[in-house]
């Protein structure tokens, strides 16, 4: 399975060794417009029709103890599992979390949201 992380999952950030026996495939970013990232600690993307940002993270070929251990922190914190892209799945929270944050990178010229240590 695909799964795309955005956040503290991706390398070198706080949660990156729950990945560390899947392959790192590289750098991506999200196909499907309509997304939204926001948060402080740690990012929140959700869904919004009206978006026309994707979301810049990382794409790993993940194993079923890593996706196991992937879904106890992120499911158990309220995100749902969804097909963000044809074949490619991500952790996406059920509803808006309105909060500006310097550790989200907004590239209004790209149109992309990142993740980003401070």
């Amino acid at each position: 399975m695909k799964l795309f992380v955005y956040g503290l999952l991706k390398e070198g950030f706080a949660l990156s060794s729950v990945l560390s026996r899947s392959k790192k495939l590289g750098n991506y970013t999200t196909k499907s417009k309509g997304l939204v990232m926001s948060g402080f600690s740690y990012p929140f993307v959700w869904e919004n029709k009206y978006s026309e940002y994707n979301i810049k993270g990382e794409l790993y070929e993940v194993n079923q103890s890593d996706l196991k251990h992937a879904n106890f922190i992120e499911l158990g914190a309220g995100y749902k599992l969804k097909e963000i892209d044809k074949d490619i799945f991500g952790y996406v929270y059920p509803k808006p979390i309105e909060l500006n944050s310097s550790n989200v990178n907004v590239n209004d010229e790209e149109k992309y949201y990142e993740w980003r240590k401070l």
